[in-house]
């Protein structure tokens, strides 16, 4: 057997793939889901039990856009963007949260509960979700007996859950020693010696001053991996003095265009190569990258925003795709507009674009024929 290559995506980029026992799913970069495989317990969300051996994409109500997925042995799962589960499949011991029978379309688990994170295993009958208050919670068949809705727990961890839970001792993907920021992985001692001496007053020879808060580093590290302060350390003192960004007084650099949060973010991310940063402020980041053409971290704040786009910040984000120059980025943002262009014709976001990339925007639609 050789491998193959899989067609029916619409051009969409695969960003993840889930496997059930018989049945596949992949996300594609505009949030969209497409099943294939054994169909028997509705497993693929097509409304039907007919096996499918090309992808089909799932349709859901009301243009939900899926970040997650994750498939049980016969069922499947879906999170969208605003923390929504959505399971279908075989529902024999309760792991689709909210039914009696099994489905044969996507239906939404009940309650107001918002998660983050979901997980389930190819060889189990199990769903376990994290809300966003980090709790975990477990549904389906579990160590000695069936819950048919989403039970909350005071656990934090996934794979503790399933360890605890599990009627099979198996974890849903394999496990890193290691620390994890926004999903990026670093081995885990050096990135907690480094976490040590970030932001410590001991032996610090260098401070940042933003919004009346220090921030303590290390120059030598600073201005090793940051190509910005490499630049300014050999034009010299005066040269960063003069900055229009940084201005020096009393030994402590002063910032002045950006916030905290997100100079603190770029400073650890220079002692750890991890950005720890909320969502919402990720385009800033984004700026301050571009700004100090911080290539690579360019690209991991695109990565977290990708996460969390949406139809009301498509258009925002797509303009700042043009401004900084991100073609790989402002395809994505496209793409992902094609698929919802009428409802994003509606939106805030669209009404404020500026002209140059409203005018691009709909070109684009137009050749692609999208108003057809």
């Amino acid at each position: 057997m050789i491998p193959i290559r899989i067609i029916g995506f619409n051009s969409e980029k695969i960003v993840s793939i889930a496997c059930g026992y018989y049945h596949s799913l992949v996300l594609t970069d505009v949030g969209n889901v497409y099943s294939w495989g054994n169909n028997s317990k509705g497993q693929l969300g097509m409304g039907n039990r007919t096996t499918q051996i090309r992808p089909q994409k799932i349709e859901l109500n009301n243009n939900q856009i899926i970040k997650s997925i994750s498939c049980g042995e016969c069922h499947s799962l879906l999170l969208t963007t605003v923390g929504d589960i959505y399971a279908f499949g075989c529902n024999e011991f309760g792991q689709i949260g909210n039914q009696t029978i099994n489905q044969l379309n996507p239906v939404k688990i009940n309650g107001s509960i918002k998660f983050k994170e979901i997980a389930s295993n190819l060889w189990l009958n199990i769903s376990v979700a994290k809300a966003f208050d980090d709790y975990c919670y477990v549904w389906g068949l579990c160590e000695d007996q069936s819950f048919p809705t989403p039970n909350k727990t005071e656990v934090k961890s996934i794979d503790e859950i399933f360890s605890l839970f599990s009627k099979i001792k198996i974890t849903p993907k394999p496990i890193h020693l290691s620390l994890t920021t926004n999903g990026l992985n670093t081995p885990n001692g050096l990135l907690e010696k480094m976490l040590k001496i970030f932001n410590n007053p001991k032996n610090s020879d260098m401070k940042f001053k933003i919004e009346n808060k220090l921030i303590y580093v290390h120059k030598v590290i600073i201005e090793s991996n940051s190509k910005y302060f490499e630049s300014k350390s050999t034009e010299g003192t005066r040269a960063m003095r003069e900055s229009s960004e940084i201005k020096t007084r009393d030994n402590v650099i002063e910032i002045t265009e950006y916030s905290y949060d997100v100079y603190y973010a770029f400073l650890k991310y220079l002692y750890t190569d991890c950005i720890e940063i909320k969502s919402e402020k990720a385009i800033d980041l984004l700026v301050l990258a571009n700004n100090y053409k911080e290539e690579e971290l360019k690209l991991k704040c695109v990565d977290i925003i990708k996460t969390n786009i949406t139809i009301e910040n498509v258009c925002p984000l797509y303009c700042a795709s043009i401004k900084y120059n991100l073609s790989d980025f402002e395809d994505f943002c496209f793409n992902f507009a094609e698929n919802k262009i009428n409802q994003i014709l509606r939106t805030e976001g669209f009404r404020q674009m500026d002209e140059n990339s409203i005018e691009k925007f709909m070109e684009r639609m137009a050749i692609n024929n999208v108003f057809k």
